[in-house]
């Protein structure tokens, strides 16, 4: 019996879950099929982009429980070459950064390749069924607005298509927020300042945060100073944070008040705090508290400032 209703979060239900309850929403069915074949010896799978449950019997064959029937694969797809620009940093993630969709015949329908799989894995050729698709591209900025990029092809069997894959960027010169004109800090060059704490819930969230955009800090040669309430704290950022990274110590945070004091921006009473902040005191940059992409933020950040240099 499928169900629609009750599986509200789409947890995914074991086989033998399915078999116990007589009832299931469609993807755990089709997840049901793939695996009740494969304990009789069949082979079937779920397609890789659609998630189509197939059999193979002289070719993998579609299995459409909407209408009952099955229909033989076509072999020959269409082929898609994805061309994006290696410096492009952080690198575009699958449903992150852009997503392929395909027309069903009533709805655009995203394809389900790896979440969060940087485009640097995919094939160099990607095969899909003939179609009509929809690369969507996506760069969130620091205020949440979103700059969307869509492009529509068509894809016929046997053909070769090469599509650039282009990300919009800011194009407006960051502005000075707030002055710190006597920090206490010597810095040479613009540089990230941050305050965090790894035992609270945002600041393991940041650390995750950082792991994708990591190897990017390192090759651009991105300056960060990070300061933790005490040497015992700072040393479980010790490997989280990328190799420029200079963890020290603030004592009752007393630095993060000095510096909410002389520029307004609250930063020891939400943690974690990040300032990007240039050589003379000028602050581009601010967020605090719990955000999501802090650390894809400060990338970018950083790489504005390289390039308008």
């Amino acid at each position: 019996m499928i169900d629609s209703v009750n599986n509200y979060y789409r947890i995914q239900i074991s086989p033998v879950g399915v078999f116990g309850l007589r009832r299931s929403d469609p993807s755990n069915r089709d997840l049901f099929f793939v695996a009740a074949c494969r304990a009789l010896g069949i082979a079937a799978r779920l397609e890789p982009a659609t998630k189509m449950p197939q059999y193979y019997k002289d070719g993998w064959v579609n299995v459409s429980f909407a209408t009952g029937e099955s229909q033989t694969f076509v072999a020959e797809k269409g082929r898609v070459r994805l061309v994006y620009d290696p410096k492009e940093s952080p690198e575009p993630l699958y449903y992150i950064h852009f997503s392929l969709a395909r027309f069903d015949g009533t709805a655009m329908k995203t394809l389900e390749f790896e979440e969060m799989k940087p485009i640097s894995q995919f094939p160099g050729e990607i095969e899909l069924d003939p179609g009509y698709y929809r690369l969507l591209t996506g760069n969130r900025l620091s205020d949440g607005t979103v700059l969307i990029r869509q492009e529509f092809f068509s894809l016929a069997k046997g053909e070769n298509k090469k599509i650039d894959l282009l990300v919009r960027h800011e194009q407006a010169s960051l502005k000075v927020i707030a002055r710190w004109a006597e920090t206490p800090l010597k810095l040479s060059a613009t540089t990230i300042v941050g305050w965090i704490d790894p035992e609270t819930e945002p600041g393991r969230h940041f650390l995750v945060d950082m792991e994708p955009v990591k190897e990017s800090f390192e090759k651009a040669g991105i300056r960060m100073q990070v300061f933790a309430t005490d040497i015992a704290t700072g040393k479980k950022l010790a490997g989280r944070l990328p190799k420029e990274t200079v963890v020290s110590t603030d004592d009752g945070w007393q630095l993060a008040k000095s510096f909410s004091k002389a520029t307004g921006l609250k930063s020891e009473t939400a943690l974690p705090a990040f300032i990007v902040i240039t050589a003379g005191g000028d602050v581009v940059y601010y967020t605090s508290g719990y955000q999501i992409g802090t650390g894809e933020q400060l990338l970018k950040t950083m790489q504005r400032i390289l390039r308008e240099k």
